[in-house]
């Protein structure tokens, strides 16, 4: 009881970082969290957290403000959130172990009481806000892809489509900052077992048919998932003459041969996407929504983003075969002895002339 009265009181006083809107409040905020860790709590904080996370059950009013003031911290400025990252080998571990037993246990805790329930979502969004502030530095994507705690992450984001819609936005957000401030290599670690691509679509068919678009919530999933998609055809795009190279080049660089289009292809994605923008284009006869908006606007560039990107790669193949059937006869010719013409004689040569009487 004593611990989680106290660990409420250091939530309660960090709290506040959620809601910065002036320089002045960014200052008011930050010398509060400043208080919390010049007075040495961050180890007994983090401490409580790698105790009790083994066993969340019946802990929840202990962890739920331990984990609050730890997504806090990392909200902070750039000292504050380094007192974090001296510590995150006992944090990181302890959230994972956290989410494996929400995900081990969904359905037993399905029939808790509407304020455990509630806690246990309040854990797992500030779980996801305390990664996504850690992933927003890119030193530390190597050690969150060590740490195992994305696919995990990621497996909650695929079942969000059934469940409390805010669990879908905050782990969709933790996901998005993650692939925004990762390089193509590391961020193809998350990639190659498929689930991230295969949720992303689907949960964006789920709501081009259920036609929810989350609406009373501040932040949309749709058009988070639509920023996910569009930074990872950019980030293709960067990486895409690397991925074309030998496996010697890949292994050096750490890359694995990965083909995002045909991922794409695969889960019909282009299909779900212009099904979303028809569904948001404003009509007449319908009232007119913020949210449907940005969607259309948003859904619009990302079509002509892949749009874009698909017809180079296709004229990049087509000239590939064009050289490789050029090698060919090239090599088959120079083993015959015979000269080898340019490829504008060879067209010529082989018309078919018509005879003369």
């Amino acid at each position: 009881m004593v611990i989680r009265d106290n660990l409420s009181i250091i939530a309660y006083m960090t709290n506040d970082i959620k809601h910065k809107e002036s320089k002045k409040l960014n200052n008011y905020i930050e010398s509060k969290l400043q208080a919390v860790i010049d007075a040495g709590l961050v180890p007994k904080v983090t401490q409580i957290l790698k105790e009790y996370s083994g066993t969340p059950d019946g802990n929840f009013d202990i962890l739920e403000p331990c984990v609050a003031t730890i997504r806090n911290l990392t909200a902070g400025n750039a000292t504050q959130i380094k007192t974090i990252l001296d510590r995150k080998n006992v944090i990181v571990p302890s959230m994972l172990s956290i989410l494996k037993t929400i995900n081990e246990n969904v359905e037993n805790w399905s029939e808790k009481s509407y304020k455990e329930q509630h806690k246990i979502d309040s854990i797992q969004t500030d779980i996801f806000c305390t990664i996504g502030n850690i992933a927003c530095h890119s030193d530390q994507i190597d050690f969150l892809l060590e740490s195992k705690i994305m696919p995990a992450i990621i497996d909650i984001f695929g079942r969000s489509d059934n469940e409390d819609p805010v669990i879908g936005i905050y782990s969709a957000e933790a996901i998005q900052k993650f692939i925004y401030h990762g390089s193509f290599p590391q961020i193809v670690q998350i990639l190659l077992g498929d689930d991230c691509i295969r949720y992303l679509f689907k949960i964006l068919d789920h709501e081009a048919e259920s036609d929810s678009y989350y609406e009373g919530y501040h932040r949309n999933p749709i058009l988070i998932i639509i920023k996910i998609i569009r930074n990872l055809l950019i980030k293709h795009e960067k990486h895409r003459q690397l991925i074309k190279s030998t496996d010697d080049d890949r292994k050096k660089y750490g890359l694995m041969k990965y083909d995002l289009f045909e991922k794409i292809e695969h889960y019909d994605g282009i299909h779900i996407i212009k099904k979303l923008r028809t569904l948001n284009q404003p009509l007449w006869f319908k009232p007119k929504n913020r949210d449907e908006k940005k969607i259309t606007k948003a859904t619009t560039n990302l079509l002509n983003l892949y749009t874009k990107m698909k017809e180079k790669i296709d004229s990049e193949k087509k000239v590939e075969v064009v050289n490789r059937e050029m090698k060919k006869v090239s090599v088959n010719s120079n083993q015959n002895g015979n000269k080898v013409l340019p490829r504008r004689m060879m067209l010529r040569s082989s018309k078919k002339r018509p005879l003369r009487l």
